[in-house]
């Protein structure tokens, strides 16, 4: 009995581990770059920049793509105002900054620890030392 709870424990953690691997991996092929290499940046510094902002701001219609991998119209005018705000001189902050002022932390992958977001976070730390706990409850009665 004590094998069937080990082995729904780590089938549990490795589920865990492989999801968010899975989650966070976001693979754009050269023709969903292709919108970023037809605008003209002044420097390959802008360039870089704008595509890892694209690459990390969330579509706020679909909201599991990223603005470059996404094809709605949404994201392309997201990712038109990133390129533009980039070759105007913003720094990574402030394009940041500018939207989650508009659409709200949804637009990050990885929302910031916050009293609104502290369940989110604590959650799954919870359910893990939940479970942990009754395992070695279970397993010390028999």
């Amino acid at each position: 009995m004590k094998q069937i709870y080990l082995f729904s424990l780590f089938s549990l953690l490795l589920s865990c581990t492989s999801f968010s691997s899975a989650a966070s991996t976001s693979d754009t092929t050269p023709l969903q770059q292709d919108n970023a290499e037809t605008f003209q940046f002044s420097s390959a510094e802008n360039q870089r920049l704008a595509l890892k902002l694209g690459k990390t701001l969330r579509c706020p219609e679909c909201q599991n793509q990223n603005l470059i991998e996404s094809n709605s119209t949404v994201a392309q005018n997201l990712l038109l105002t990133v390129y533009q705000q980039v070759e105007a001189g913003a720094t990574e902050k402030e394009v940041v900054s500018n939207m989650v002022s508009q659409y709200g932390h949804m637009v990050h992958y990885q929302p910031p620890f916050t009293a609104g977001t502290a369940a989110l976070w604590l959650a799954p730390l919870l359910i893990l030392f939940g479970f942990g706990f009754f395992i070695f409850r279970h397993s010390r009665q028999e």
